[in-house]
C-alpha cells in the first residue's frame, strides 16, 4: 500500500528531525503532532511517496542509528535524513516533495554517502579476498609440512625395518604350540589355538623388541638418524622462508602479522615435536626409559599368566575328569589306558580328537532329530484332539439349535470356535442359529466367516442369502444364490428362494424359470408357486 516517508522538525528542538511514515500527507502528520505542550509548531521538511513505506522507514532508521536521539528522532540535519531516505528508496520513488529542506544540499550529501558506501564495499571485498588468500596459503603450508613429516617418518622407520620379524612370529607360535600339545594333549581346539597364539605373539614381541633395542643402540643408527633430522630441519626452514609460501600483503609484499605468527607457531610446534634431540612421533619407538618400563611390565604379565595356567592344569587337566559320555552307554566314548597318558605326535593327537568330536556331533544330531520328531507328533496329536473336541461341540450345538434350545446351542458353538477358530462348520451353525433367532446381521457375519474359510460352502451362501432376503437386501441375496447355484445347480432350496426374490423384484420370467426347474427336481412348494402363473396346466401337459 503506498504511503509517505517524511522528515519533520520543530524550531524548539534545533538539530533534531523526526523520520517516520504515514498513509496521509506529511503536512497532515505534522498537524497531528501539534499540541499545547510545545511553543512552536511541527513543520514538514520533506516527503516521499513510495509503495512500501514501512520497510523503507525501518531501513532508514537502521542506517541512521549512529545519531538516534530516541525512537523516531535523530540528531542530524534534514538534508542528512533526506539523503538516507533517497539511498534506501532507490528507484521505487513515486513522488517526492521538498517543503523546507535544501534540495541541492540533500543531493550532494546523497552523492557523498553513495561514494562512501562504494569505497566501504570495495574495501570489504579486498579484505575478504586477502583473508581467503591467507587461509589458502596457510592450508598449503600445513599440507607441505605434513608431507615432510610423513616422508621423514617413513625414512626413519626404515632404519630399523627387518624382514625377519614375521618369521620370528611364525616360529614362536609353532614352538609354543608344540610345547603346549606335548604337555596337555587333551586340550580343546579353541582353547589350544587361543593360548598358543597369545603366548607365541608375546614371545615374538619380546624377541623383536630386544633386537630393535640392540639395533638402535648402535652408532651407525644414531649417525643416520641425526643426519635425517638435520636434513628435515633444513627442508622445513626452506619451506618457511620460501617466497611462494609468503602471502602478499598491502605493504609491499611484507607478510601480514596473522600469517607470520601462524607460520612461526607451526614451525615452533614442529621443532618441539621433531627437534634434533627428540624422535618422530609416528613410526619411532619410545625412549630408553619408557621402553624398559613397558618391556618389564609385559614380561611380568607373561610370567604370571604362565604360572596361573600351569597351576590350573596341574590340579584339573582339561578333559581329564569330564570325558564325554555316549547317550546309549554309561562308558566314555573314548577310553584311555590307566596311568599317565603317553605324549603323542601333534597331528595324530588332533586327528583322533577330531574323530571323537565328529562321533559326538553325530550322536547329538540324531538325538535332536528324534526330539524334533517327538515334539511334532505331540503337537499333531494335540491338534487332532482339539479338532475332535470342536467337532463334538458343533454336533451338540446343531442338535440343540434344531430342537429350539438356542442359548445352549450358542454356548456350545462359541466354545467350539474358541477351541478351533478354523472350523467353518461351527461358524455356519452359529449363523443358522442367529438366523433362527432373527439376528440377521450376526447371521451374515458368521456365514461370511465360514465362506472366507471355505469359498465353496454352498450352505453358508444359502443362509447368508436368506439373511439378506429378510433384511430386504435383494441384490446381495441374489448374488449369494447365484454363487450357490453355480456350485450346485441341483440344489432345490436355492432355486426356490431365488425364484421368490425374482418374484418380489418383478422379474416374473426368471422366477417362473427357477420355480419350473425346482418343480421338476421334486419341490412341491415350487410346483404350488407355478400355479400362480397363467398357462401352467397346458405347459405341464
Amino acid at each position: 500500500m503506498p504511503g509517505w516517508v517524511y522528515v519533520i522538525s520543530n524550531k524548539s528542538m534545533p538539530g533534531i528531525v523526526k523520520v517516520g511514515y504515514t498513509d496521509r500527507s506529511p503536512e497532515s502528520r505534522a498537524d497531528e503532532l501539534n499540541h499545547t505542550g510545545n511553543p512552536h509548531s511541527y513543520l514538514a521538511d520533506y516527503g516521499m511517496l513510495v509503495d512500501n513505506p514501512k520497510s523503507i522507514e525501518r531501513r532508514v532508521h537502521k542506517n541512521l542509528r549512529y545519531c538516534r536521539e530516541g525512537r523516531e528522532w535523530f540528531r542530524c540535519s534534514a538534508e542528512d535524513a533526506i539523503a538516507a531516505i533517497q539511498i534506501v528508496a532507490g528507484s521505487t520513488v513515486i513522488k517526492e516533495i521538498f517543503y523546507r529542506a535544501d534540495r541541492d544540499r540533500a543531493y550532494h550529501l546523497r552523492r557523498e554517502q553513495e561514494l562512501k558506501n562504494e569505497r566501504q564495499r570495495k574495501e570489504a571485498e579486498q579484505e575478504a579476498t586477502k583473508k581467503r588468500q591467507i587461509v589458502e596459503q596457510k592450508k598449503e603450508f600445513e599440507r607441505q609440512l605434513a608431507e615432510i613429516n610423513a616422508r621423514y617418518n617413513k625414512r626413519i622407520s626404515d632404519l630399523t625395518a627387518r624382514s625377519s620379524d614375521k618369521w620370528i612370529m611364525i616360529v614362536s607360535i609353532i614352538v609354543i604350540a608344540i610345547i603346549i600339545d606335548n604337555q596337555y594333549p587333551k586340550m580343546g581346539w579353541g582353547f589350544f589355538l587361543i593360548l598358543a597364539g597369545f603366548l607365541g605373539l608375546a614371545t615374538a614381541s619380546c624377541i623383536i623388541g630386544f633386537l630393535e633395542k640392540s639395533q638402535k643402540s648402535s652408532s651407525d643408527y644414531n649417525t643416520k638418524h641425526q643426519a635425517l633430522i638435520t636434513e628435515r630441519d633444513k627442508e622445513i626452514e626452506r619451506l618457511r622462508i620460501s617466497p611462494e609460501q609468503t602471502p602478499k600483503s598491502v605493504n609491499a609484499g611484507t607478510p601480514t602479522l596473522e600469517t607470520e605468527n601462524s607460520s612461526e607457531t607451526l614451525v615452533s610446534d614442529l621443532h618441539k615435536q621433531f627437534g634434533p634431540h627428540t624422535e618422530f612421533k609416528f613410526g619411532v619407538p619410545f625412549n630408553n626409559k619408557d621402553e624398559k618400563k613397558i618391556i618389564f611390565a609385559f614380561v611380568f604379565i607373561l610370567v604370571v599368566l604362565v604360572i596361573v595356567l600351569v597351576a590350573l592344569f596341574a590340579n584339573n587337566p582339561p578333559y581329564e575328569q569330564h570325558k564325554p559320555v555316549s547317550q546309549y552307554s554309561q562308558s566314555p566314548v573314548n577310553t584311555e589306558s590307566q596311568g599317565k597318558p603317553v605324549p603323542r605326535n601333534l597331528f595324530e593327537n588332533r586327528v583322533k580328537k577330531s574323530q571323537m568330536n565328529s562321533e559326538e556331533a553325530k550322536i547329538r544330531k540324531e538325538a535332536a532329530e528324534r526330539r524334533q520328531t517327538d515334539e511334532l507328533a505331540k503337537e499333531t496329536a494335540k491338534k487332532e484332539a482339539f479338532e475332535r473336541q470342536s467337532e463334538d461341540l458343533v454336533a451338540e450345538g446343531k442338535n440343540s439349535s434344531d430342537k429350539g434350545r438356542y442359548v445352549d446351542a450358542m454356548s456350545k458353538l462359541d466354545r467350539a470356535i474358541n477351541i478351533n477358530d478354523k472350523n467353518y462348520i461351527a461358524y455356519l451353525y452359529r449363523g443358522v442359529t442367529n438366523y433362527r433367532m432373527k439376528k440377521y446381521n450376526d447371521a451374515i457375519t458368521d456365514c461370511s466367516k465360514a465362506i472366507s474359510l471355505n469359498g465353496e460352502f454352498v450352505d453358508a451362501l444359502f443362509y447368508r442369502g436368506l439373511a439378506y432376503q429378510q433384511l430386504k437386501q435383494y441384490k446381495n441375496a441374489t448374488i449369494d444364490y447365484n454363487r450357490a447355484n453355480l456350485l450346485n445347480p441341483q440344489e432345490i432350496n436355492v432355486l426356490r428362494q431365488r425364484g421368490l426374490v425374482y418374484q418380489i423384484t418383478g422379474h416374473e420370467n426368471w422366477a417362473f424359470a427357477d420355480f419350473e426347474r425346482a418343480c421338476k427336481l421334486g419341490s412341491k412348494l415350487s410346483c404350488d408357486q407355478l400355479k400362480n402363473y397363467v398357462g401352467f396346466t397346458s405347459k405341464s401337459k
